[in-house]
This record gives structure tokens, C-alpha cells and sequence, in this order.
């Protein structure tokens, strides 16, 4: 019982993680993508 719940554990925060680092992926890209446009405008 206990090693299965782990595993859904487990499998819960590496799908955490996996979109955290998506969320931040975009974030970045956006925050990267507004510099381009103010620069471009400059």
C-alpha cells in the first residue's frame, strides 16, 4: 500500500514539475518577446 502511494506520489510532482517548468518556459518567452517589441519600437 504505502509503495504504491509513493509511486502516485511521485508520478503527482514530477507532473508538478513538469508544468511549473512549462509555466516559467512561457513566462520567459513572453517576458523575452515584450523586451523585442519595446526594442523594436525604440
Amino acid at each position: 500500500m504505502l509503495g504504491w502511494e509513493n509511486e502516485m506520489l511521485g508520478a503527482k510532482v514530477s507532473k508538478m514539475e513538469t508544468l511549473i517548468g512549462d509555466v516559467i518556459a512561457r513566462v520567459v518567452e513572453d517576458a523575452l518577446a515584450d523586451k523585442m517589441k519595446k526594442s523594436e519600437f525604440l
